[in-house]
């Protein structure tokens, strides 16, 4: 796992949140106002961990991507209606799943296996309300998953 991302190293730098659950690292994607920080924020509280908030380093090695916040905004979280707060982070982390965002009304109950390519990893790819009650309990289940797929 690489120990630092910056941009010279050839990190490409994402518009997303990443959490870790377990382990497994799950890159949530959304446009602004779309949910990736109030999603994080109910899965860090369910015992995850944030990677990086709106803003992450993304890196492929050896067909894995890897993840690092931005350095300006790593360790800091903003939710809507609160403010800006501190959390606990991790460094570095390896992304097993990507996750967009989206109304709920436009996923598919039993979807076939769609991928995400960055930065010439390919990555299950799945689609969540993130407004839904139950969206953090996915998240898990969907780390979980993809974890025990890549062993």
């Amino acid at each position: 796992m690489p120990e630092n991302m910056p941009e010279k190293t050839g990190a490409l730098l994402f518009h997303g949140t990443a959490v870790l659950w377990q382990g497994a690292g799950v890159l949530l994607r959304a446009p602004s106002g779309g949910g990736k920080s109030d999603l994080a924020w109910r899965v860090i509280a369910a015992g995850g961990r944030l990677i990086g908030d709106d803003y992450v380093w993304l890196r492929g090695e050896g067909g894995r991507l890897y993840a690092m916040a931005a350095e300006n905004i790593r360790g800091r979280m903003e939710l809507r209606g609160v403010g800006i707060l501190s959390v606990p982070t991790t460094a570095v982390a390896e992304i097993h799943a990507v996750i967009d965002l989206m109304a709920d009304s436009s996923i598919e109950r039993l979807p076939e296996a769609r991928y995400a390519t960055l930065a010439g990893v390919k990555l299950p790819l799945y689609g969540l309300d993130p407004f839904l009650a139950a969206s953090a309990a996915k998240v898990a289940a969907i780390a979980e998953v993809c974890k025990n797929r890549r062993r």
